[in-house]
């Protein structure tokens, strides 16, 4: 994820400070509306579904790639919407991610 054009471009802004220091990250992961197949791994919780375990690294890796640092601090939460599709785990996750010198 780190080598695509679009998060190469987030991590330069974050080098060349493009946008000031950056000093805090918030962010949301969560699947579209489409209905998931029942067996989908991404319902099943043995089998690391839900929205932070499934997409939850994307927004978190970029954050730790644009600024060159490691989070100090991280307050989140998870919830889900549809709970007949999402009962064994969540369909949204928000976070936000506190970096050094915030």
């Amino acid at each position: 994820m780190q080598h695509k054009p679009n998060t190469q471009t987030i991590i330069r802004y974050g080098e060349d400070e493009t946008h000031g220091a950056v000093t805090s990250v918030a962010t949301a992961a969560g699947h579209d509306g489409t209905p998931p197949d029942p067996d989908d791994r991404r319902r099943d919780a043995e089998r690391g579904g839900g929205a932070l375990y499934d997409m939850g690294v994307y927004p978190t890796n970029a954050a730790r790639h644009a600024t060159g640092m490691e989070p100090v601090a991280v307050t989140g939460r998870t919830w889900s919407e549809r709970d007949e599709m999402y009962s064994e785990v969540p369909e949204f996750a928000g976070f936000t991610l506190e970096f050094p010198g915030a």
